[in-house]
This record gives C-alpha cells, structure tokens and sequence, in this order.
C-alpha cells in the first residue's frame, strides 16, 4: 500500500504562517498510511543551498507539528519530506 499524503497539509501550514509571532509559523499535518516514528524534515531552499532547519516525528496516527523560525521580510521555499515524499512550501513572515 502507498502512502498517501493529505493536502491538509500544505493549507495548514500556510494558513498558520499568518497567524501569531510575525517570524515563527507552526507546521502541522498528516501524513496518511505513515508508521509512528517515522521523521519529518524541513529543509531551507535558499540560492546556494538547502540545509536542514528541524525535524519530527509521526505519532501514531501519521501526524506532526512543529514551530519554525523564519527569516525576516521575505518569502522562503521549503521542502517537507517524510520518507520518499517532497512538499514544497513558500512561508512569509
């Protein structure tokens, strides 16, 4: 069976960009038909270079959450990945 990715996901997580802190956001989403204790990771997408920012992991019914720092007054790609899958993002402070 493949996993599946929930498009709840990616709304969430820009939806609470724009909500609180004007820097932080906070990622929460599912992924479906995932096993408890896999890792999510969040990597930057900058110019030069994508390096790691954070990671979670699944609890036992395939979801995540966690608080980012982003850098000020501008727009920033990230790219979530859990196993073989990618989302990409744009979060705005």
């Amino acid at each position: 069976m493949t996993p599946k990715i929930t498009p709840f996901i990616i709304l969430l997580a820009i939806f609470l960009t724009a909500c609180g802190s004007r820097n932080t956001a906070t990622l929460t989403g599912t992924f479906s038909g995932m096993n408890e204790n896999n890792t999510v990771y969040l990597d930057m997408i900058s110019i030069n270079d994508i390096s790691m920012v954070d990671s979670a992991v699944l609890d036992a019914k395939g979801r995540f959450r966690k608080k980012v720092t982003l850098p000020e007054k501008q727009p920033t790609f990230y790219n979530l990945l859990c196993e073989v899958h990618i989302i990409t993002l744009l979060l705005s402070p």
